[in-house]
């Protein structure tokens, strides 16, 4: 059984003042400020005036476009604890510090800075090539000054070290569970959780034999494996701490008939080997603002509740949009496992 001391202590990691890690990295050489621009979007292009999806209340929407040619694949982000920015990974091999504004009450009304950098290799080298570059999840551990992203296609784990004013920050390698190795390409770990004491949850967009979902945690230097129930062709994307009780899960799905969709759901703090069922807080779909969001991130609302933010991955295809998305759950007790 994986302990709620164990994975409180990962979702206590979303407390912790992280500033200085955007700061440091974006003064390395190879940080380069590009130009976004954010254009509202409303939840219901068909009616505007629509605010709220199942539980979550609609609080801002954007869509976010820069010329840059790096730009878009973003699959992973993490946020700090005032909303002030974001560390959005790319599956093209490279990371977007952005910074974010809010207005008084908390809504999300534009952006600010933006630089991109390169994801290095184990050599310092930037990573090249869609079966190496492709980056899906990020975690950020301020006390261990060090950034760590999950990559499929070859599947593993890097940890970066944020050192001020490098030319070059090299990846040092994680250790996995040994199974990660043999997930399908293009269906390897999409969310990632890491504690200041070594612990780490990770994942698994790809199910097992019987369907379910697949996910790790680590406790201390041992894996142990669990499953999440799945349904209606949702999988998963990425996950996030909610609060100091739950996880929150974003999940995908797509089909010719519907297009589209996505899932929010809580999980809860401890696993037992058991397959872990999800409360679900809203399905995005058609009609609405709706895109192949990939990265979810929660902070403390003023007031109360919880803001919840989803980013979708364009693929660099031009059918498709960068979203950044803010809900508000008003009572974070509302079915939490």
């Amino acid at each position: 059984m994986v302990s709620s001391q164990t994975v409180d202590s990962v979702l206590a990691m979303s407390k912790i003042i992280w500033v200085a890690v955007l700061t440091l990295w974006a003064s390395a050489a190879q940080a380069d400020e590009i130009d976004v621009t954010a254009t509202p979007v409303p939840l219901n292009p068909a009616d505007p005036q629509q605010t709220r999806v199942d539980s979550l209340e609609y609080v801002a929407g954007l869509e976010l476009t820069s010329p840059a040619p790096e730009w878009g694949g973003y699959s992973g982000m993490f946020m700090d604890d005032d909303g002030g920015s974001i560390v959005a990974v790319s599956d093209v091999g490279h990371e977007l510090g952005l910074d974010l504004r809010h207005d008084s009450d908390g809504k999300l009304t534009g952006v600010g800075t933006a630089h991109i950098f390169p994801l290095l290799d184990e050599s310092g080298k930037a990573i090249s090539g869609k079966e190496w570059s492709d980056a899906e999840a990020i975690a950020v551990a301020p006390r261990q000054a060090a950034v760590f992203v999950a990559f499929e296609r070859n599947h593993r784990l890097w940890r970066y070290p944020i050192i001020i004013d490098a030319d070059e920050v090299p990846a040092q390698a994680v250790e996995t569970p040994p199974d990660i190795g043999a997930l399908p390409g293009n269906a390897g770990i999409e969310g990632l959780l890491v504690d200041e004491q070594g612990g780490m949850v990770l994942l698994a967009e790809s199910g097992d034999q019987n369907g379910a979902g697949r996910g790790w945690v680590k406790n201390g230097q041992e894996w142990q494996s669990f499953s999440i129930e799945r349904s209606d062709g949702f999988e998963p994307t990425d996950i996030a701490a909610f609060g100091d009780s739950s996880l929150v899960l974003l999940e995908r799905r797509y089909n010719e008939k519907d297009g589209p969709a996505a899932r929010i759901s809580l999980l809860p703090h401890t696993f037992d080997g058991s397959p872990v069922a999800g409360y679900t807080l809203a399905v995005l779909r058609l009609p609405l603002s709706v895109d192949n969001f990939e990265a979810i991130a929660t902070r403390a609302a003023p007031g109360g509740g919880r803001f919840i933010y989803l980013l979708s991955d364009n693929n660099q295809n031009p059918q498709q949009r960068t979203l950044l998305l803010q809900f508000r759950l008003p009572s974070p007790e509302i079915g939490t496992p």
